[in-house]
């Protein structure tokens, strides 16, 4: 659409002069590249017997009544001059077209006037994306992200969660704005940054989030003096990013992994050094803190329990959680220990805190006290959903079979599980708790069914880390989240199989342990097998259309890359873990479920796509793995694209290189990708799907939050791992 901009060329004719004035509006006038610009004139009552244009002082139109006018080569075909007023059209404006433009008319009296004024004409802008410092973020470090876009970039603005961010004297800005330094890197930096493009007439946003790996800093709380007899209940709290693994021991004895030590019926064998050692894989830190414990503490508050091995963990609690909710700002705690079940259950509705302690596992022995919580702040549910792993561990592994004859497997299930259900992002196990806090008003919503939707969430954690396992072995893969791939571990080889059939059975162990009493554990159960079904069939179209060592580009078709996307990557990845929290609330309409499905497949066509691109673009510092989609020939999104606008030279090109392993193919095909211009490609397909996804959430979610969709869109809109 021609934009219009008038240049208004007034003429005075003022009785009783001979000079004509031509008035224009001060400069610079901004257009964008291709529009159309108007030097619209107001005709005078005298005629007119010359005109010339000139750009920067050159002549570049001139007309001599009666005409017709001599136009440069350049403006051929661009220019249209009106030789009655003087008005000028220019249309199919270029950047080079910016600059001074002047007017001046000689009338037949021999009266001669003129005037100038100024154009500038930009190209919109585009951003491409941030790119940020390669690696784990860790505090402390020096980072730099760069903005990157084409167009004419007048300004760079940079912001961290909505707030402008300016220098200071840990953030810099380089290369007229373009590249923000953080030096150093401090945990309060974490957040969602966008780096807004600009001109006078576009600009584009970008967004970039910055997950800071810190710590740990760790503390113990607990009692330093304790009563014969009594127990003595230590808690080691490590402030850290990701979540620290963490080791006791007493007096320089190992004792036990986790946060939490219990010593029953204590002897003042028990007073001594208690240490907490803490360890960060990503920081590379390690620390400590030590606690010491002496005997001779009378028990007090023993009037307010009968049960004498309940009452001392439960004084204990009773003290220590406050300081801990005080000074952290935490609460919705979850704590568990081998004598029984200690729940910090959130504070749900009022500024209490209940305290549960449930002894032998016997819901009806319950000691219920109430203890002052905190409004400070909550546990996020990422956290939440962390601390909950170690219970799912000490479960799976401890509790579940006690046959000694069994120690060894079930120590090789824990390095299973530590190994590989961890590490990840956790978006489709947070789904879980994310969509039933949608669905269920937070005042309905009971501490006991966000403890299920948690464990619900680490089922398809473990779904998933089955189908990684099975997958790495197929692909021959190297790496996986930043680490070598289970059977490339040294010992592990082809027992990885077996290993990945322990984390799939253990799904259904936790399902039927917890969900069995539940209304909705039939519909879990279906669930679970018939999407692990659906993503094994996808996993079978993937290997058979590109099957090693045979390469044929003509079974590279759209059509067969979505069905592989769709069951291999969509069912369990997005529709799963939302199915499974609207049965979790009661929603078990066909219709819902259609239209939530309707949207969520979409959705996993979009994250596949995107993994696609981060294969071969991606950072492997950030995504975690080294793509191998080129050397593996699989059937991504790039080559499929690119065989529909490539050549028939760079078709013999791309067959002669794609599915081979050697360095120079591959990166002889990574150049074709380049010529293709696939990344432009792929960030104009991204804005469009964005875009498609939210008209999809808006016509087929009538009945369901869009909170629920949208917040899985944002979580991988604009992602680069």
């Amino acid at each position: 659409m021609k934009q219009t901009m008038l240049v208004i060329l007034f003429m005075n004719l003022l009785k009783g002069f001979n000079q004509e004035h031509i008035i224009l509006p001060p400069g610079p006038i901004d257009k964008e590249v291709g529009a159309s610009v108007n030097f619209i004139s107001i005709p005078s009552s005298l005629s007119i017997s010359a005109i010339k244009w000139h750009f920067n002082s050159t002549d570049f139109i001139i007309y001599n009544s009666p005409g017709p006018e001599t136009v440069s080569p350049q403006y051929q075909g661009r220019v249209v001059l009106n030789s009655t007023s003087g008005s000028l059209e220019l249309n199919s404006l270029t950047t080079a077209d910016s600059g001074r433009y002047t007017l001046t008319i000689t009338f037949t009296n021999g009266t001669r006037i003129a005037n100038y004024t100024s154009l500038q004409v930009f190209e919109p802008v585009l951003s491409f994306g941030i790119n940020g410092s390669t690696g784990s973020l860790t505090e402390h470090s020096s980072v730099s992200f760069t903005c990157e876009g084409k167009g004419t970039i007048s300004s760079t603005v940079w912001m961290k969660d909505s707030n402008i961010l300016h220098s200071s004297s840990r953030i810099i800005f380089l290369n007229d704005n373009r590249t923000m330094e953080i030096r150093p890197l401090m945990r309060s930096d974490k957040g969602n940054y966008k780096c807004i493009l600009r001109n006078p007439i576009s600009s584009s946003t970008t967004s970039y989030s910055i997950f800071v790996n810190y710590g740990p800093d760790v503390r113990i709380f607990g009692v330093q003096r304790f009563d014969q007899g009594s127990d003595i209940l230590l808690f080691c709290l490590a402030d850290s990013e990701p979540y620290a693994m963490l080791r006791w021991t007493v007096n320089g004895e190992p004792v036990r992994d986790g946060d939490l030590v219990i010593r029953l019926n204590s002897k003042p064998s028990d007073s001594g050094e208690y240490k907490c050692t803490c360890w960060n894989n990503v920081t590379g830190i390690t620390a400590s803190a030590v606690h010491y414990v002496t005997s001779g503490r009378k028990a007090f508050w023993d009037s307010e329990f009968k049960d004498e091995r309940i009452k001392p963990v439960s004084r204990q609690l009773k003290t220590t959680i406050p300081q801990i909710l005080s000074k952290y700002g935490m609460s919705g705690l979850f704590l568990w220990h081998l004598a029984g079940k200690i729940k910090l259950h959130d504070c749900w509705q009022s500024n209490v805190l209940a305290l549960s302690v449930v002894q032998d596992k016997d819901e009806n022995n319950m000691v219920d006290t109430n203890v002052t919580c905190s409004k400070a702040g909550h546990l996020s549910d990422p956290q939440l959903f962390d601390l909950y792993f170690e219970k799912l561990l000490s479960e799976l592994t401890e509790q579940d079979f006690t046959d000694p004859v069994l120690t060894d497997a079930l120590s090789r299930l824990r390095k299973v599980l530590q190994y590989n259900a961890t590490g990840g992002k956790r978006n489709r196990g947070l789904s879980v708790i994310g969509s039933l806090r949608e669905l269920i008003p937070p005042s309905k919503l009971t501490p006991e069914e966000v403890e299920r939707a948690l464990l619900v969430g680490w089922c398809i954690e473990l779904l998933q880390a089955f189908f990684l396992v099975a997958d790495d072995i197929m692909d021959a893969s190297v790496t996986r989240r930043g680490q070598p791939c289970w059977y490339k571990k040294e010992g592990i080889g082809l027992d990885a199989i077996n290993d990945a059939f322990l984390l799939e059975g253990s799904i259904y162990r936790l399902l039927r342990r917890h969900c069995r009493g539940q209304p909705y554990y039939i519909h879990l159960l279906e669930l679970f097998t018939e999407t692990s079904f659906q993503t094994e069939l996808g996993q079978a179209l993937d290997l058979m259309t590109a099957p090693p060592n045979k390469i044929d580009l003509h079974r590279f078709t759209m059509d067969r890359y979505k069905a592989i996307v769709k069951y291999k990557t969509a069912f369990y990845s997005f529709y799963l873990p939302v199915a499974a929290a609207m049965y979790m609330a009661g929603i078990d309409s066909e219709v819902e479920h259609d239209n939530a499905k309707y949207i969520l497949l979409e959705m996993g066509e979009f994250f596949q796509i995107q993994d696609d691109y981060l294969d071969c673009y991606g950072d492997p510092a950030l995504t975690g793995k080294i793509g191998t989609d080129i050397q593996d020939n699989k059937c991504s999104w790039l080559v499929v694209t690119a065989l529909r606008v490539m050549t028939p030279e760079q078709r013999l090109e791309l067959e002669a290189c794609y599915g081979r392993s050697d360095a120079e193919s591959v990166e002889r095909v990574k150049a074709l990708y380049d010529t293709l211009e696939m990344p432009l490609q792929y960030h104009q397909y991204e804005e469009e799907s964005y875009l498609r996804l939210q008209n999809l959430i808006q016509q087929h979610a009538q009945n369901l939050p869009h909170a629920v969709f949208l917040n899985f869109a944002k979580k991988i809109y604009k992602r680069n791992k």
